[in-house]
């Protein structure tokens, strides 16, 4: 069982004419992963994290943004204003992996 913590950068890509992506932006992703091992070289692993990503988007024509969290807002945002977003997304994992570590040492023997 183990605890991860990694660097994230993201941007964000349109498709629209009136907006356009302005850069990318740190992040962080964290969470667990649990390894079981079948064989000397072999494990199943699986694992929940954690994402935060985002992106800055700017546009050409004023719009108006409507916000849903625990009310509803509109915010307006002015033609040419960077605005910063972020997203918080969950991601499971599961993966087969192998030690490589007896080939390392087959093919790099110490003398």
């Amino acid at each position: 069982m183990g605890i991860f913590v990694a660097p994230v950068i993201s941007w964000f890509a349109t498709d629209s004419y009136d907006s356009r992506n302005e850069g990318a932006m740190p992040g962080t992703s964290f969470g667990v992963t649990y390894n079981s091992y079948f064989g000397d070289n072999y494990s199943f692993s699986t694992g929940i994290s954690i994402i935060n990503a985002g992106g800055r988007l700017s546009y050409t024509e004023e719009i108006n943004v409507e916000i849903r969290n625990f009310g509803s807002e509109t915010i307006t945002i002015d033609p040419g204003e960077t605005n910063n977003l972020a997203q918080r997304m969950p991601e499971q994992v599961a993966a087969l992996r192998q030690r490589l570590e007896a080939i390392r040492r087959q093919t790099n023997p110490t003398p």
